[in-house]
């Protein structure tokens, strides 16, 4: 046989060997999270910050459209270009200088804005450089020579569309959806007979440091043609995004992750056309960007390639910009659809957010640590616990003596995990506890025997007593109302006489079943002696107390025994009801509820009487 401390031992050695596994366990399902988490972030600040700069982008796009009306010199002849540019930059927050070109593409005209990033910044003159580099130029000369083409065809189609607005007029239709789109697509078609669409493109790098502004690299440049009243080119205006602004949106969700714990992030934007990062980037080495770029996504996954997770999202310009303007390709000289979808991913700018998988592994490293440390105390615990336990083994003898004690006071404890043993203390819990059954048992028996009658099963006189005292106190806390009713079962002795007593017991017994299914779980039911019984009610005021009492004499009324003559047994009972004042013993009330009885019964019996 075992010894009990080798046995203490390798019933804890599972626990330990449980502990270690659920601490990798752990570790691992951390670990998991911990990845999860930083996707959820990085997946978050791509959508979060692609929205962002979008809507500012967005935002340019209509500065740029109030600036077209001030720059338009057929609403202003006597406006020059000075004025005409000025009051151009006083509608817009996101630009930071207007370039006026002529024809051929020469500056003729700068204009510096007043925005908080320009303010120490001194004009430089540039008259007479090139203000597009020779691509650029072409594209918005080509532009403009299709707009000037179309000029016919959107003159035609205008007063087509005027004829069937007329037409809807007539019919009576001006709040038909139809006439109320004529009307945009004719709004539309005034401004774009004004003046083509803008042409957007990334661009500047050369003349923004001629100009002196505050930022280095390329940024979007909106540009259109500027006409005379008879839509003679006169030459062309672009506005310089203000790219101090964008790069301060990317500062922003770059230091939303840091707030959020990734210090080894990085978040860039990308030119789509060219694949470049156009704006600042350490982590991340432009030649390893353009040879892998394809295989980057709109969702933030790990790529070994880059050694970390990486997630680029498109930056969506509002519709109209999209539709309206010409970012970097021309989709209309694609032929296949494939090579259309291509080119319009191609379009505009993206942004990329990297996360360094030293940024993962550190806080794995930190997350090891606390589970090694956890795992190391627990071990240290599980040791102690051996050495305790072994030291302690008198603690089950101890515990049946607790027990007995307990038993000896009338509190019997369940010590069944105790009889499980296999040694002696087991041996022994084992028969102490078939002896503390043994002992409840008997005394369960002799408590019924106690408080309830034999015959019947109700509450015996000396238990409804005992029962009727704390139902007063209880009463006298609560302010509830107590009824008591003394029945008595009519010419039951004559039963006896006729038919015997073994007929009048099961008559006993009848009634009382009769009588606990019209009480209620608290009321209180005993036998006070003979064919004598009582009824506690409990919360019942004297009406309520009554039609109880009604309803139990016709339910004896149906009770239908067999005599040994075989002759119908008749039953009724006469019910005496009386209320329980709080200030009188239930004795008292008894004998008035046995005054209301026995005139009951001088009236003829089998009735109720309060």
């Amino acid at each position: 046989m075992l010894t009990l401390r080798k046995k203490i031992f390798i019933w804890l050695l599972p626990l330990a060997i449980s502990i270690l596994l659920f601490a990798y366990a752990y570790y691992k399902a951390r670990e998991a999270v911990i990845v999860e988490h930083i996707l959820q972030i990085t997946e978050l600040s791509a959508a979060v910050g692609e929205r962002e700069i979008g809507h500012y982008l967005t935002l340019r796009e209509s500065e740029f459209k109030l600036m077209e009306s001030a720059m338009d010199l057929c609403l202003r002849p006597h406006a020059g270009l000075e004025e005409a540019s000025q009051n151009a930059l006083r509608f817009a927050s996101g630009f930071s200088a207007i370039v006026v070109s002529d024809a051929y593409g020469e500056v003729i005209h700068t204009e510096l804005s007043s925005n908080q990033s320009n303010q120490y910044v001194l004009r430089k003159n540039i008259i007479g450089r090139e203000a597009f580099a020779r691509l650029d130029f072409l594209e918005v000369e080509h532009r403009f020579d299709e707009w000037k083409r179309k000029l016919p065809d959107l003159r035609r189609k205008k007063r087509d569309l005027l004829s069937e607005v007329q037409q809807l007029k007539n019919r009576g239709e001006v709040n038909s959806i139809r006439y109320r789109d004529i009307q945009r697509q004719l709004f539309d078609m005034r401004a774009l007979l004004k003046s083509p669409h803008a042409v957007v493109t990334l661009s500047g790098y050369e003349l923004s440091n001629a100009l002196g502004l505050p930022f280095s690299g390329d940024t979007f440049l909106f540009t259109k043609p500027l006409q005379n009243c008879e839509n003679q080119l006169l030459g062309y205006y672009t506005a310089y995004l203000d790219r101090t602004q964008l790069e301060d949106q990317i500062f922003t969700i770059k230091n939303r992750l840091i707030d959020n714990g990734l210090k080894r992030a990085e978040v860039a934007l990308i030119d789509n056309n060219e694949q470049r990062f156009i704006t600042d980037i350490r982590l991340i080495d432009q030649e390893k960007f353009r040879k892998s770029h394809q295989s980057l996504i709109d969702s933030p996954v790990m790529n070994p390639f880059f050694s970390g997770i990486v997630v680029k999202r498109n930056i969506e310009f509002s519709k109209s910009l999209m539709e309206n303007s010409h970012l970097h390709n021309d989709t209309e000289r694609f032929h296949s659809l494939a090579e259309k979808v291509w080119a319009e991913r191609s379009k505009g700018i993206s942004l990329l957010v990297f996360i360094s998988d030293q940024e993962i592994k550190k806080l794995c490293d930190q997350l090891m640590q606390e589970v090694l440390f956890w795992s190391a105390l627990l071990i240290a615990i599980f040791a102690a616990l051996v050495t305790l336990l072994s030291r302690h083994i008198v603690e089950p003898i101890l515990s049946l003596k607790e027990h007995a004690t307990a038993l000896a006071e009338g509190k019997r404890q369940k010590i069944s995990a105790m009889t499980q043993r296999g040694d002696e203390i087991g041996l022994l819990a084992e028969s102490f506890d078939r002896m503390a059954a043994a002992v409840e048992t008997k005394e369960k028996v002799l408590t019924e025997m106690a408080s309830h009658d034999p015959l019947t099963g109700c509450l015996n006189r000396r238990a409804l007593f005992s029962a009727a005292r704390e139902e007063l106190r209880r009463a006298s806390r609560s302010g509830s109302k107590l009824c008591v009713c003394l029945m008595d079962l009519d010419y039951f002795k004559r039963i006896n006489d006729r038919f015997g007593h073994q007929v009048g017991d099961n008559v006993l017994r009848e009634f009382s079943s009769v009588v606990n299914s019209c009480l209620r779980v608290e009321d209180k039911f005993g036998r006070i002696g003979g064919e004598e019984f009582a009824v506690l009610l409990i919360g019942s005021g004297l009406e309520s107390a009554v039609e109880v009492a009604e309803r139990i004499r016709m339910e004896v009324m149906k009770i239908a025994l067999q005599g040994i003559e075989h002759e119908d047994l008749e039953v009724t009972v006469s019910i005496g009801v009386s209320e329980w004042a709080e200030v009188e013993p239930f004795e008292q009330a008894l004998s008035r509820a046995d005054e209301k009885m026995y005139k009951a019964k001088n009236m003829g019996r089998n009735q109720v009487q309060s």
